[in-house]
């Protein structure tokens, strides 16, 4: 029951992102809550695709009726849009386009806010509850590490992110980031749109290993531990497991390999809002004496995390066009450019990227 959660999320998901896409919707001020519940949808996602087969079925049954009420918000609010895009057209017709005899979305906005906030509370604590009643094994290494990212591209299909990659490499080796001994840039966007992929396409562009002398990749995710993430730090540069345990140790073989070098250090997938965790990060990174111009450019689905870290301007990482997601697509259904491509399997391999709401994550499938 739980796996099969972990399918009908997809679909939520995508229409989450489509709708977040939507003008209407964001002048009505219901993205940031869509992203929200995305990233939240997300999340029990992960859990749901662990779960044990003989899962908690009072756990099971409550997430299921939450995700009810999730795709019910989901489907007012693609009526909503629909039945306003309509009655605009309507107007249009009529050559009359009087504003003031639209429908006032503020009570629905509202409505939806409140529903949002409710829905969003209720997956958090069924997640929180999750491990406490052991609803899921435990992640073998084996799964960890398949989680973790590392800076390695592989073989994943890039599609429609060289523009981005070009600004993010031109303000990493500004003028106005060669002015500061530690900058901080974010990419910021909702779950699935491929930040961690985009930083990976930056930092092996060559232009990135002449500018820096040191590059670095740290997985960070859901906990931000700062001696976690220094000690971290000093295995990807000396390229081994490193056994030392306090943090000034740690820093003094870092100064000993990273003082008065130009460093890029990315950190990937971050979700602290402690404003003051991150300032003791900085504090520690600010003793390693980075020479001028030194970068850190962290991945984040959450704005607040960019205000709290950025000195260079953010990079908000946007949808894929439909033909981008087809192009994800047939890289994938197909061995190579030279196979043919039949016009049905064209037809629905078309119908499916539309569904994909511009996510690359959900038009690159695994088997």
């Amino acid at each position: 029951m739980a796996r099969i959660f972990s399918f009908t999320a997809e679909g939520m998901l995508a229409k989450a992102a489509s709708l977040a896409a939507e003008p209407l919707v964001r002048s009505w001020g219901l993205e940031a809550k869509l992203t929200e519940l995305h990233q939240t949808l997300s999340l029990i996602q992960d859990i749901t695709r662990d779960a044990a087969d003989d899962a908690d079925a009072v756990w099971v049954e409550k997430l299921q009726d939450v995700a009810n009420d999730a795709d019910d918000v989901l489907e007012d609010i693609n009526y909503e849009v629909l039945r306003h895009k309509l009655q605009i057209q309507n107007l249009l017709k009529r050559k009359v386009l009087n504003f003031i005899s639209l429908s006032n979305p503020v009570a629905f906005r509202l409505k939806i806010a409140h529903q949002i906030k409710k829905i969003n509370a209720s997956l958090v604590d069924l997640k929180n509850r999750a491990p406490i009643m052991e609803l899921v094994s435990a992640p073998s290494p084996a799964m960890r590490s398949i989680r973790e990212t590392n800076s390695s591209i592989g073989d994943e299909i890039i599609v429609g992110r060289d523009e981005a990659a070009s600004n993010i490499l031109a303000t990493l080796t500004s003028s106005e980031a060669n002015q500061e001994n530690l900058s901080v840039m974010a990419i910021v966007g909702m779950p699935g749109l491929g930040k961690t992929t985009l930083a990976k396409l930056v930092f092996n562009k060559d232009e990135i290993s002449t500018h820096f002398e040191e590059k670095m990749w740290i997985y960070v995710s859901n906990t931000f531990d700062v001696d976690s993430i220094l000690h971290r730090i000093l295995e990807y540069v000396e390229c081994e497991t490193v056994d030392i345990q306090s943090q000034e140790a740690v820093l003094k073989n870092l100064r000993e390999r990273l003082t008065e070098k130009r460093c890029l250090l990315v950190l990937d997938d971050v979700w602290n809002e402690d404003s003051e965790k991150w300032s003791k990060l900085m504090i520690c990174l600010s003793k390693l004496h980075f020479a001028r111009g030194s970068t850190i450019l962290i991945t984040t689905c959450n704005s607040q995390v960019a205000t709290i870290t950025g000195t260079l301007p953010r990079y908000d990482l946007g949808f894929l066009s439909e033909d981008e997601c087809w192009s994800i697509l047939k890289g994938r259904a197909f061995v190579d450019d030279t196979t043919p491509t039949y016009p049905d399997l064209e037809k629905v391999g078309r119908e499916i990227a539309k569904k994909c709401a511009g996510l690359p994550s959900v038009a690159k499938p695994t088997y």
